[in-house]
């Protein structure tokens, strides 16, 4: 995913999510933005400096980052706040990645989600449709066994070569409700 649409809301839901395979990358993307917007902070810096090193220690990132948001008061995501921040995350993973493994991997993050996403129903019915789309698209075939079950009518006609930039425009389509007043008024 190109740097430029990575948001604090975007870090906070890595940093909060506790997700395993949390992206330490995306910390120094942000960092080096901030600091080309002339944005003058001590943690902002080391976090843009923590890239020149091979391996990025979550510990280090995470340590920082929290200081950042400790010196510019900026509280914690509840729980209720930080769904949507990982859906949205997730979703932009997906739009605006520049492979299509990017976007099977991205897909891949909402397959056991489903019953993370609280009582929203809108949370809900994004994550089932891209689910349903990692079912018919990448868990559906298998070389040893053949075809696992028929696919959704949604996705009969669509042929493998404009899978990915189907679920790319959908993940677009999606990211939509995450502007603007619906999504700050909390879904």
């Amino acid at each position: 995913m190109d740097k430029k649409h990575i948001d604090l809301a975007d870090l906070l839901s890595v940093r909060f999510s506790y997700s395993p395979d949390a992206d330490m990358h995306a910390f120094k993307d942000w960092a080096e933005q901030r600091l080309s917007e002339n944005e003058v902070n001590e943690n902002v810096l080391i976090l843009a400096s923590l890239g020149l090193d091979k391996a990025i220690s979550q510990y280090e990132v995470y340590r920082y980052f929290d200081a950042y948001l400790l010196d510019n008061a900026i509280a914690h995501p509840s729980p209720f706040e930080l769904l949507p921040m990982i859906v949205r995350y997730g979703l932009k993973r997906i739009a605006f990645s520049e492979s299509e493994a990017e976007v099977w991997s991205g897909l891949t993050h909402f397959k056991d989600f489903y019953y993370e996403v609280g009582p929203s129903r809108i949370l809900k019915k994004i994550v089932s449709y891209l689910t349903d789309a990692y079912e018919d698209f990448v868990n559906y075939y298998d070389e040893d066994e053949g075809y696992f079950y028929l696919r959704r009518p949604r996705h009969e006609l669509i042929v493998k070569e404009f899978q990915a930039k189907y679920v790319q425009e959908s993940a677009m389509r999606f990211l939509r409700l995450f502007e603007g007043e619906y999504y700050r008024l909390g879904m």
